[in-house]
């Protein structure tokens, strides 16, 4: 072999062995610092993650100045955890419940934190809140969030509209046996839990590394914050508004929901069966919304929800009327109150109790700062009247 060719040899394997010593050393590194901020393997949001929204108040009507979006060590929206917190509640659910365009002082569970907390013992409650999340990922939550090692006494999901949405959206080609494909899990694992998890066990070598883990939580970060917020003030609702304004077809009658409430009755029954056996209180709520027959002009021009296919992407989709919206809403939250007397657990019907109108909404179904107010407010005193924090009230009139 000539000296050349040797030398060159002789490059490429010490540009290789250096490559290989600096994967190896990033690998390290950033497995220690991984392990240096997780005690469990699935996060709703990348933890410690730190983002600024900036709603403009004509769009999302009741909302005002920046909104700081802060994740703890768990990934959860909300205080960081210490051993002083001896009552732990963790929220479960989807935008309604994430209030991503509300600041983090302002969020209904911030709120509830707060007014909680006027009574001992001291409260922690933490938001996971994911857009975009139905009962199927809920179910999925309940079955991996870590619950006895976080000391999580309560779970409390607010759910229903987006199983109700998807399944006007998927119109036809809805499946109510989603869950039984061997897909599903990884699927509604990967979309729950945003701000991943450490890999499945039968996942190839690569896929377990810190450095593919890295990559992958990067592209979720930014797909999670394309599915609601899209851009930082909200002006995308000024383009769903607008399709749903220039809908092809403003449909009053709803298709038949008859197997996706008989879905959504499973999905309930089995999110009950997995706190029962995690011994986690837990606590549903019906899901408010602004729809209603005769909405007036600007209040119908809040709307966006509601459409089949692709709306959110597409002009021209077919739409369903307020009135109608209201009704699916309704047959959703009748299921859930349902569901929960049959199997005797607890489910505060918030719905009726807010009013319809931009005094708690600034859009279908997402709540204002007064609107967190009044859902902080309301729950509050329902959870005060009840144990644990009645006999704390008691005890401490004593």
């Amino acid at each position: 072999m000539k000296t050349s060719q040797k030398q060159s040899l002789l490059k490429f394997l010490l540009i290789g062995f250096s490559l290989v010593i600096t994967l190896v050393l990033c690998e390290v590194t950033l497995k220690l610092w991984q392990g240096s901020i997780q005690s469990n393997g699935y996060y709703f949001w990348p933890p410690r993650m730190n983002a600024m929204f900036k709603p403009t108040p004509e769009i999302m009507p009741g909302i005002s100045g920046d909104s700081r979006f802060l994740t703890n060590s768990q990934g959860i929206r909300g205080d960081e955890l210490t051993p002083q917190h001896t009552q732990r509640i963790l929220a479960i659910g989807a935008s309604t419940t994430q209030c991503i365009s509300l600041d983090q002082t302002e969020m209904w569970t911030a709120l509830l934190q707060n007014s909680l907390n006027s009574n001992p013992p001291h409260v922690w409650v933490g938001n996971a809140g994911v857009s975009g999340l139905t009962s199927r990922h809920h179910l999925v939550a309940m079955q991996r969030v870590p619950f006895k090692e976080l000391k999580v006494d309560t779970v409390i999901m607010l759910l229903g509209v987006n199983d109700f949405i998807k399944r006007l959206s998927h119109d036809k080609a809805y499946d109510p046996h989603y869950l039984a494909k061997p897909e599903a899990e990884r699927a509604l694992l990967m979309e729950t839990f945003t701000g991943t998890y450490d890999g499945y066990p039968e996942d190839p070598f690569y896929k377990r590394m810190a450095l593919w883990q890295l990559l992958r939580k990067s592209k979720r970060l930014f797909a999670s914050d394309a599915v609601y917020t899209e851009d930082q003030d909200g002006k995308v609702f000024i383009a769903w508004r607008n399709h749903r304004q220039r809908a092809g077809e403003m449909r009053e009658t709803l298709p038949d929901l008859a197997t996706a409430l008989d879905e959504y009755a499973r999905n309930l029954n089995q999110i009950i069966d997995v706190a029962q056996q995690k011994s986690v209180r837990l606590v549903f709520i019906t899901q408010p919304s602004l729809w209603k027959s005769g909405l007036t002009p600007n209040l119908e021009a809040l709307l966006w929800l509601g459409g089949i296919g692709d709306f959110q992407k597409e002009l021209g989709k077919p739409y369903y009327s307020a009135a109608a919206l209201e009704k699916g809403m309704t047959a959703y939250n009748e299921t859930l109150l349902r569901v929960c007397r049959e199997r005797q657990i607890e489910c505060f019907d918030l719905a009726p109790k807010l009013e319809k109108d931009t005094t708690i909404f600034f859009d279908d179904v997402h709540f204002n700062e007064n609107g967190a107010r009044q859902v902080a407010g309301e729950l509050s005193r329902y959870l005060l009247e009840r144990s644990p924090f009645r006999e704390s009230s008691a005890a401490n009139k004593k």
